[in-house]
């Protein structure tokens, strides 16, 4: 039987903008505006919107097991044989949709793990030798930390909005715009560049962490913030001596 579970969906705070798009600024009694610790213009920010708690119907192990339990169907295509346009009918056997559904979700996140394999430094190892299987194992992808499973799902606009939100949120608080730019370009490519360089990791470490306690659109790139963070630390948890014995 399906189990109802009672979502916990919690927002954060937003920087209120007018209508041309431009962010609102805190402004004193006589019209100034409001400065912080930095002498900069402090925004104006929205009410975080009340949590949504409300119950979401999740599959249990029995209705999955109902489900791929579904007999296959009966139905009829029409096509046509190689060198003729006669057009003829035949019936073939196909998965019912909640069946072939379920399966197709499954395929997904192996096609996502797949893609985590490609990188500039792999892709034509990839094309000549395949794919590492043992890493598309199912047992292999359920272990790795749901942080990190299959970032590829990640739509790329949402990473250039995040690499801009990064960017703007750390020169506001400090950083320059060649620094913000620069380590926005490596987050978005998953690090990969600077994956053994552990001074630059923990930097990214450190920005990340001021970028999560400041950006008002956190909310929006969780994914991304746990894929990055995932990713900061199992670099860093590379140990240096491994790597070198294994070149």
């Amino acid at each position: 039987m399906t189990a109802f579970v009672k979502t916990d969906i919690r927002f954060k705070a937003t920087a209120e903008k007018d209508e041309k798009g431009n962010f609102v600024y805190e402004k004193n009694e006589d019209g100034t505006f409001k400065l912080d610790e930095k002498k900069e213009k402090i925004k104006k920010m929205k009410e975080a919107p009340k949590p949504i708690e409300k119950d979401v119907p999740i599959l249990e192990e029995q209705d999955v097991r109902a489900i791929l339990d579904l007999p296959s169907e009966e139905v009829e295509e029409k096509y046509k044989e190689e060198g003729s346009d006669e057009e003829k009918t035949r019936t073939v056997s196909v998965f019912p949709k909640p069946k072939q559904f379920l399966l197709d979700c499954l395929a997904e996140v192996v096609y996502a793990q797949a893609k985590e394999q490609i990188t500039d430094e792999t892709i034509d190892k990839i094309r000549e030798e395949g794919f590492n299987l043992a890493e598309l194992d199912w047992t292999y992808i359920a272990n790795i930390p749901p942080g990190v499973r299959g970032a590829s799902g990640i739509p790329k606009e949402l990473w250039t909005e995040f690499a801009k939100d990064y960017v703007e949120t750390m020169v506001h608080h400090g950083k320059t715009l060649e620094k913000a730019e620069l380590g926005a370009k490596w987050l978005q490519a998953k690090l990969i560049p600077v994956r053994f360089n552990t001074k630059v990791l923990n930097g990214l470490k450190q920005n990340m962490a001021l970028w999560s306690a400041h950006s008002p659109s956190e909310g929006k790139f969780i994914k991304i913030y746990e894929y990055l963070m995932n990713k900061l630390d199992e670099f860093l948890a590379t140990d240096e001596d491994v790597l070198a014995n294994s070149i």
